[in-house]
């Protein structure tokens, strides 16, 4: 059943970013198949940055939409994630859930638009918590204290962990293809999830 994250995702996917014009399969031929996906997935990262961008030039004021398109994001993340569950992973929708019914904001559903591959999901989840550790100094530069409980997990290595994998994937293989298929598909969610967060708020006004 389609909905409107699913809807907004896959207007994202179908903008052509990773068209076969692409330059995925133009790096030398020893590099890892890390490199390749941050390469093949630059793009729709730079996107998913861009639309979070005003929660970096006013975190204060934008906190709430924030951390409702997280919990959109992630939940979605949870749902079509195949395979094994990632305890990390809960732990963030757990706290995200505790921040925003501090708030009070209401808690979002998830949606699955289709299912993605683990290690894609580890990629962007435990990317997006080193970014979370800069955002965590401008919120306390901002005033912000507390901070949400979001902001405050523990690195537990999971990316290196998450990298150690990715350097085991032959960059010519399906498995890479699907990989990075599915890392622009995650990062097209976080795009989809802020504007349905904007939409919850509003309603909530």
């Amino acid at each position: 059943m389609n909905s409107p994250l699913h809807e907004s995702a896959q207007q994202v996917l179908a903008s052509g970013v990773n068209s076969p014009a692409s330059p995925v399969n133009s790096a030398s031929k020893d590099q890892s198949f890390r490199f390749t996906l941050r390469t093949a997935s630059r793009a729709h990262h730079d996107q998913a940055e861009a639309t979070f961008q005003p929660f970096r030039d006013a975190p204060a004021e934008n906190l709430d939409w924030f951390l409702t398109a997280q919990l959109l994001g992630f939940c979605s993340l949870r749902e079509q994630r195949a395979g094994e569950a990632c305890e990390a992973m809960d732990q963030a929708i757990d706290a995200l859930m505790q921040d925003c019914k501090d708030r009070p904001l209401n808690r979002p559903l998830p949606i699955a638009p289709r299912k993605l591959h683990p290690l894609a999901v580890d990629y962007i989840f435990y990317g997006s918590r080193l970014g979370t550790k800069v955002l965590a100094r401008q919120l306390t530069e901002a005033g912000i204290t507390p901070l949400p409980a979001y902001f405050e997990m523990a690195d537990q290595g999971g990316w290196a962990a998450c990298c150690a994998r990715l350097e085991m994937v032959d960059r010519n293989s399906r498995l890479a293809d699907k990989l990075i298929d599915d890392v622009g598909a995650g990062f097209a969610i976080f795009q989809a999830a802020a504007g349905q967060a904007t939409e919850l708020l509003k309603a909530q006004a």
